[in-house]
């Protein structure tokens, strides 16, 4: 018989294994499972990322990415020379 958990974010059944949730807290030694699936989580810090605090939060803490926005800008207005050898 499989233990099954339901996700608080989509109300799915899920077994209830590290395959479809994620460890509670892993680095205090958590061995229970998140409430949300991975998929929802996933789509939870897409919807995150996608706001204005989220993009601001993203770019400290990767300075020096290059985004594909400004790379295709980059791309766009000529300004690409420098990638071809």
């Amino acid at each position: 018989m499989t233990l099954t958990k339901e996700c608080r974010g989509c109300g799915r059944e899920l077994p209830a294994t590290r395959e479809y949730f994620s460890r509670n807290h892993p680095e205090r030694g958590g061995m229970s499972l998140a409430s949300r699936c991975k998929a929802c989580n996933a789509e939870r810090s897409r919807q995150w990322y996608a706001t204005a605090e989220g993009a601001r939060r993203r770019a400290r803490r990767n300075p020096g990415a290059v985004t594909i926005q400004a790379a295709f800008a980059q791309w766009s207005t000529g300004k690409h020379q420098h990638w071809i050898a």
